[in-house]
């Protein structure tokens, strides 16, 4: 009988208790890195008000983040405004139309952006 609970204690008991352990490091460790967020990673309060937002309102928002002169960020959280518009929504036209102008905008100039057509992998086999 004291075999047996040797046995159980260290087959089972002693490793189930170090996983634990395990876990409760990562789960620790895990939690340290998500509270210590720099000031790029929106927060939970801003996400959720950001999925509260009225179609109307991520319209507005948008509009108010291509103004002149817009940065690059400005022009890819509009996006992300525009986005979340659902088709069936009335401000779904001009919704598209405004991101078709931040997808124009954000083209690269031609000769300034990566040239893909033609560029295909040139074989040096045979010497030719």
């Amino acid at each position: 009988m004291k075999r047996a609970l040797f046995l159980l204690t260290v087959f089972v008991v002693l490793p189930v208790l170090a996983m634990f352990c395990v876990y409760q490091v990562a789960l620790m460790t895990y939690a340290s890195e998500t509270v210590a967020q720099d000031e790029n990673t929106p927060s939970l309060q801003a996400d959720h008000d950001f999925y509260m937002m009225s179609q109307t309102e991520h319209l507005a928002k948008a509009k108010g983040l291509c103004q002149q002169g817009a940065s690059r960020d400005q022009l890819f959280q509009a996006r992300r405004h525009l986005v979340t518009i659902p088709i069936g929504a009335p401000e779904y036209g001009e919704a598209m139309s405004l991101l078709a102008q931040i997808e124009n905008s954000m083209k690269p100039e031609r000769g300034q952006g990566p040239e893909i057509r033609g560029q295909g992998r040139k074989s040096t086999a045979g010497g030719r």
